[in-house]
């Protein structure tokens, strides 16, 4: 009975999803490794701890499969719930790590709450937004959904962690969007923040934003909505462009400089620009076959700071070259897109809403991480999915993997290929 029991399970695994997640996590592994031998004994034992965590989220990803999906849906409440209390104790008595208040020390390991949050708030809203009966593009399911994010964002953000909330704070649309919003609700949710943006990017120009809002303003105006619902969304971008100069200065000052960095690397070629510059260097040094296993000059010199982190991407550019990049985003590309195709066999829709999400985490971060170590993003701290070095991080990336898989299995999806 068991062993027929293990055979169905087998075959009910979609290894399109499990495999490319297991083949990153062992590129990741092999990367830390090369890239602290030429660190100190601390830093190389990082390696046996990733091991164990791997193989801790193994067991995490069987658990979890085997847990109903309906009980998950129901328990979303709860695990939200803790994740906030969770974010909340850590304000007061986290571990203080470079100038950041993000861990739990926890003997020789240590627990970060925020990945947490990443898993309770995609299917908290999810659940939340299943749960309405209302016009899926209802001003209640857009508040809704920007809310439940902005509750951990908000405490994230205290920490302070930019990346973290960036990526929670990614959810919400593309959630909303698959829920049934339309394009115009779209807009109107982005403009505000591209309207800030733009103000910001301006050096609070005036004449920019002004010309901003004009083009707000023709927009608003050819999208033939009720007058009450312009005069809103206009007085919303309004707000938040005269909003953004303070927003600015309520940013930690190695935030602020981090993105002017990204704006201009070269501004401070031997400070804040210097990791910027010497991952885009490392890359290069790569070509088409990289330099070679334990042979990249910029990794094992040390050149570059964190490079078993959130710059992991930049050993696999020197070392493994172009050819070693594109497999690794080979295997995101099919994860991702199988999740998402996934999501459109699924008529579920806290199941559907709930791929989407994940499917959103594992895009936003790979596209940020691997942005910024080739200059095209500001640096974030944003580590990259089941590659970078963190042990919490990498427990939530395969519970996530998890879900996906107990979605799957639950809903017998056999036809998409």
């Amino acid at each position: 009975m068991l062993i027929e029991k293990i055979k169905n399970y087998l075959r009910d695994t979609d290894y399109y999803i499990l495999m490319p997640a297991l083949l990153l996590c062992g590129i990741g592994i092999l990367s830390i490794y090369s890239s602290t031998q030429s660190l100190d004994y601390e830093k190389q034992f990082n390696v046996n701890k990733q091991w164990l965590f791997f193989g801790a989220g193994i067991v995490l990803i069987i658990v979890i499969t085997l847990i109903p999906i309906r009980l998950i849906d129901s328990g979303s409440l709860w695990l939200y719930g803790i994740s906030l209390v969770l974010l909340l104790i850590l304000l007061m008595h986290g571990s203080v790590r470079y100038g950041a208040q993000r861990w739990f020390a926890l003997g020789p390991l240590s627990l970060q709450p925020s990945e947490l949050a990443k898993i309770a708030t995609v299917l908290f809203i999810s659940r939340i937004l299943a749960l309405q009966r209302v016009v899926p593009a209802s001003v209640i399911n857009i508040v809704l959904g920007w809310g439940l994010a902005a509750i951990p964002m908000g405490l994230i953000m205290k920490q302070p962690d930019l990346g973290t909330a960036l990526t929670i704070g990614a959810l919400p649309l593309p959630i909303l969007y698959r829920h049934g919003i339309s394009l115009f609700s779209i807009f109107a949710m982005f403009s505000p923040f591209a309207t800030a943006i733009i103000y910001i990017g301006s050096g609070y120009d005036f004449y920019v934003f002004i010309t901003t809002l004009l083009v707000v303003a023709v927009i608003l105006f050819f999208s033939r909505r009720p007058n009450k619902i312009i005069a809103a969304v206009f007085i919303v971008n309004v707000i938040f462009g005269l909003g953004s100069e303070p927003l600015w200065d309520s940013l930690k000052d190695y935030q602020k400089e981090r993105i002017l960095t990204f704006l201009e690397p070269e501004r401070d070629a031997q400070g804040a620009g210097y990791q910027i510059l010497q991952s885009q260097i490392a890359i290069g040094n790569g070509g088409i076959t990289g330099q070679g296993l334990f042979q990249g000059s910029q990794t094992q010199l040390k050149f570059l700071p964190e490079q078993y982190t959130d710059f992991v991407f930049t050993v696999i550019g020197e070392e493994w070259g172009f050819i070693g990049a594109l497999v690794v985003l080979f295997l995101y590309g099919i994860l991702i897109y199988r999740i998402l195709l996934l999501s459109d066999a699924i008529d579920d829709k806290f199941c559907n809403l709930v791929l989407v999400g994940i499917g959103t985490l594992f895009t936003f971060q790979v596209f940020v991480n691997i942005g910024m170590t080739i200059g095209l993003m500001p640096v974030t701290g944003i580590p990259l999915p089941f590659i970078s070095y963190g042990g919490t991080a990498l427990l939530t990336n395969l519970s996530l993997i998890g879900i996906v898989l107990n979605i799957s299995m639950r809903k017998k999806v056999y036809d998409i290929h």
